[in-house]
């Protein structure tokens, strides 16, 4: 099925295993283990873009699936032993306008953005160092004005 040129759409799998070799055959090395750090084990993400003909305003939405990911090794080390990060899921959506003409007959052009990240408001840690796990960002929103002149 092909779809309208006005709609654009994705979808992406991403699968990680990731091994360390740190060379370490002593204390750090057995709390540490093989087990890549930071990348989470699966992520998959979904988009749609869409531009409705001859209107001056397009849309977006991501969705992504973030799965369980392995602390940091000096989180590890500092934490007495591995621990994993919660799996979350994310939404981000923009609409924004095309080049609207400023003043009559002039090229100036003027566009706006909207975005918002994380519109469902997941919450939770996302891997950290030196002993912290950072909290992922939270819900927001952005409006950015473009005057081409």
């Amino acid at each position: 099925m092909k779809s309208p040129r006005w709609l654009h759409t994705h979808v992406s799998l991403e699968l990680q295993r990731t091994v360390q070799r740190t060379g370490q055959d002593d204390y750090v090395g057995e709390v540490l283990g093989s087990a890549g750090s930071i990348y989470p084990d699966v992520m998959v993400h979904a988009g749609m873009a869409l531009q409705p003909p001859r209107a001056p305003v397009r849309g977006a939405v991501l969705a992504s699936y973030v799965g369980s990911r392995r602390a940091s090794g000096n989180n590890v080390l500092l934490h007495g032993g591995p621990y994993r990060l919660p799996p979350h899921v994310l939404l981000d959506a923009n609409v924004s306008t095309m080049g609207l003409r400023f003043l009559r007959g002039a090229p100036q052009q003027i566009s706006f953005q909207l975005s918002g990240k994380n519109l469902l408001g997941a919450t939770g840690p996302a891997p950290g160092f030196s002993g912290v796990d950072y909290p992922l960002s939270p819900r927001a929103f952005l409006l950015q004005i473009n005057l081409s002149l």
